[in-house]
């Protein structure tokens, strides 16, 4: 809790993050606390983050977590470190905030913002890295397929455990890939505006898949995944974002693409028998695994 600003800090598996434990943030004004607020990346990853403390001088933070490049003695991920991170100092005055930085701090509120596909999508059974589809297309796709997963997840259960596993494709569908597609237009929304001003961004991307495949084959399938959203923004309204990406016009607003390390999901206890398709394919657990995220949106330097 930092008093003077009124803030909480607290880690949290249940509020939408990188993976695992993230830490929030939530403002305490009128006697009630807002929303939470994910303290995005790099502080958090798609690993375990805790234990958020800030020095004495209140321009650091500290925080430990399991991330990969943490000391291990027998596997990766299984112990924690302490990481430092440089802060705004917490007693500043508040600064007058331009609106380009009041749209940027919208969009990183929509950060991370998670897309999710359809097994093997797009493009299937090709070891190609990049596709002509846009991520629009991909989840029209899957909107089409989820009569498919309210048949096959429940298949074989009887009374309140079909019910249940209903249930949750129904809340799947509508929390995460229904959400996730509303805030990437509310997000492209926002970025017209910023480069409208002539701002230079850099948008931090990350893809995932579930185990059903090869790590090799995976880590392709990622990276199409990460060019169908690359080619959701160069097609949005007919191609408005072209002329930002990798703009070399100092006058002009830019966009830069950057792509984390990508693959597959660490530790997933996900089923990765191809004959197991309930588990594998249609569970909303498995589903929750093939996803790409928008993790970090920053001004270029």
């Amino acid at each position: 809790m930092c008093i003077n600003k009124k803030l909480l800090y607290f880690s949290s598996t249940w509020h939408k993050g990188l993976g695992g434990f993230d830490i929030f943030k939530s403002a305490y004004k009128d006697k009630k606390f807002a929303p939470p607020e994910n303290a995005g990346y790099p502080i958090n990853s798609p690993l375990n983050d805790i234990y958020y403390s800030v020095s004495s001088k209140k321009n650091k933070a500290y925080i430990s977590s399991n991330r990969i490049g943490s000391y291990f003695e027998e596997k990766q991920s299984c112990c924690n470190d302490i990481y430092r991170f440089s802060i705004p100092p917490l007693e500043e005055p508040p600064v007058p905030v331009d609106s380009s930085k009041l749209i940027i701090n919208q969009m990183k509120v929509l950060c991370p913002l998670t897309l999710f596909f359809h097994n093997d999508e797009p493009n299937p059974k090709t070891k190609a890295i990049t596709t002509t589809k846009n991520y629009k297309t991909t989840y029209d796709d899957y909107k089409h397929l989820q009569p498919k997963y309210h048949e096959e997840y429940p298949k074989g259960l009887e009374a309140d455990a079909k019910q249940i596993a209903e249930n949750r494709i129904e809340n799947f569908f509508e929390d995460s890939v229904d959400a996730g597609m509303r805030d990437l237009d509310k997000f492209a929304e926002l970025l017209e505006k910023v480069l409208s001003r002539g701002e230079k961004v850099k948008i931090t991307m990350k893809g995932f898949c579930s185990p059903l495949a090869s790590t090799d084959y995976n880590v392709n399938l990622a990276k199409r995944r990460v060019c169908s959203l690359q080619n959701y923004f160069k097609e949005y309204k007919n191609g408005m974002f072209v002329k930002y990406i990798n703009n070399t016009n100092e006058q002009g607003g830019r966009i830069e693409f950057f792509e984390e390390d990508i693959g597959e999901l660490i530790l997933s206890k996900v089923s990765d028998d191809v004959k197991d398709t309930r588990n594998s394919v249609y569970s909303p657990f498995a589903a929750a695994e093939r996803k790409i995220q928008i993790i970090a949106i920053s001004y270029l330097k």
